[in-house]
């Protein structure tokens, strides 16, 4: 029996004005500025070449806007879920990272040492993010088996989902870095959700052919 595996080709939504000065968005909002408009137009033209089914995105008004912006030229059944925003950065949302370096160093200092479970002022650590994201594919796979599905997310949610050490596949135990700017392709299974291409599709590439990944329904 050919088993059932649906696709999901995880991207981060367009620069915002928030983004170009600097400030955490989390779960507030920010307009795509000018050049992040023209990045999404660009990125409709790279992954038109690909067969997706249908898109889905997070509901924060950053993701849906780049992911409208996407499906003028690809024309796909569209749908949101809120599972898939960003992390919740709590009292650091609006603020630039040098001002919570400053108000809040003491918390900074144990980031690292809480690693996954860290969790800013009123906020949600990554294991949280990791678990809804999570959740939200599964339930996704469910619904639509066997799909390839184009992804419009966050940065924060993709590392959480990139970087969880039961979805990295490493060959020859060599750790995979997340580099910018690229579609990366999660598998759904009945059994598990792993990173199958990481890093697939360059979306600053103009030549299709540097793409790592095609559809099976390519």
């Amino acid at each position: 029996m050919t088993p059932v595996i649906t696709r999901f080709g995880l991207m981060r939504h367009a620069t915002t004005l928030w983004n170009e000065a600097g400030r955490i968005q989390g779960h507030s909002d920010s307009p795509l500025s000018d050049a992040g408009r023209h990045m999404a137009a660009e990125w409709a033209k790279i992954l038109h070449t690909d067969s997706w089914s249908r898109i889905l995105c997070s509901d924060s008004g950053r993701a849906k806007a780049t992911a409208m912006l996407l499906n003028s030229v690809l024309d796909l059944p569209m749908e949101t879920d809120a599972r898939l925003r960003e992390m919740d950065w709590g009292q650091w949302t609006g603020m630039t990272r040098e001002e919570v370096r400053l108000q809040f160093s003491d918390i900074l200092q144990r980031q690292n040492a809480a690693d996954w479970t860290f969790t800013p002022p009123g906020g949600e650590s990554q294991l949280q993010v990791r678990k809804r994201g999570i959740q939200a594919l599964q339930d996704a796979a469910r619904k639509w088996p066997n799909q390839c599905i184009l992804t419009v997310t966050h940065e924060g949610m993709m590392k959480c989902l990139f970087y969880d050490p039961d979805s990295q596949c490493s060959p020859g135990g060599v750790a995979v870095l997340m580099e910018p700017w690229r579609v990366h392709i999660m598998a759904c299974t009945s059994r598990n959700v792993f990173l199958e291409y990481p890093n697939a599709i360059r979306l600053d590439a103009t030549d299709p052919i540097q793409n790592q990944f095609k559809s099976p329904a390519s």
